[in-house]
């Protein structure tokens, strides 16, 4: 069921409703407004001979790279509030991050990354950000990431040397894969022995989000994706929720592990 929370303890389902809240539809029923505008003109002495016709229902996002156009900017800045929090300790901290665009990876760039990083497929083009986190206001060293973007799907790809394994350990996290519409699903294995099913669970909603100056800034077109860990036998276990907004790209993600639950929103761009 879109918009479903099942496979989330009690308090995080509470927690994630507090979250749904904050959004402002954008769209209304397609059938019961024209059903309500059908009675509106017909009432009365009489029936009007031309009614508009029904809202249609929007049209799915079939190129992915429409969301992520953003990173081919280099030197474009996204602010991200992150506040963590345990639902069973009342524990409760905050950060902030920034995520600055590096641009498209040049030919040379792309001979250095290790193949094991890359995944399958064709038509890939690879873009990389740097994100670091700012706390008590003074910028940490950051992370380089990787996205590896094609028309049909969009990847966030990260890695690290394990020195207790002896070899590298790769995230291959599948964003987006379109055609992106209500309820649309993808499966994807981000690590070894771990299986990834994705769900747009809302879309084409609008959002209001809490900016700098304790206004609200809005997005228009936003993709809900949320990502569920199957385990076989048990209900799916909700792992993290995406909001994606296009052309900018990630302005919220909802992260649960365990009793913590890591919230991160856009509250600024340049």
């Amino acid at each position: 069921m879109a918009g479903s929370n099942m496979g989330l303890p009690t308090a995080s389902k509470n927690y994630h409703t507090r979250i749904m809240n904050t959004i402002i539809r954008k769209r209304t029923s397609g059938l019961l407004g024209h059903l309500l505008l059908l009675a509106a003109l017909c009432s009365g002495s009489g029936c009007a001979s031309f009614v508009d016709a029904p809202p249609q229902p929007p049209q799915p996002i079939t190129d992915v790279r429409t969301i992520y156009s953003h990173v081919d900017h280099p030197g474009d800045s996204l602010f991200y509030s992150i506040r963590d929090s345990s639902l069973h300790n009342h524990y409760s901290g905050f950060d902030t991050a920034i995520v600055v665009t590096q641009g498209m990876l040049t030919s040379k760039q792309l001979q250095q990354l290790p193949s094991y990083a890359m995944p399958t497929g064709s038509g890939f083009q690879y873009y990389r950000s740097n994100f670091a986190k700012r706390k008590n206001h003074t910028s940490n060293p950051g992370a380089d990431t990787l996205f590896a973007i094609s028309s049909d799907q969009a990847y966030n790809v990260s890695w690290y040397y394990d020195p207790q394994k002896h070899k590298p350990v790769v995230t291959r996290w599948l964003d987006l894969q379109q055609p992106l519409k209500d309820s649309s699903t993808w499966t994807f294995y981000p690590y070894i022995g771990d299986t990834v099913k994705a769900r747009v669970t809302l879309f084409d909603f609008t959002v209001g989000l809490e900016g700098t100056t304790g206004t609200h800034d809005t997005y228009y077109h936003v993709t809900e994706v949320t990502y569920s860990q199957q385990q076989e036998g048990k209900d799916d276990h909700i792992l993290l929720v995406k909001w994606f907004a296009k052309d900018i790209g990630l302005i919220r993600s909802t992260t649960y592990e365990g009793d913590y639950v890591i919230d991160r929103k856009l509250y600024r761009r340049n």
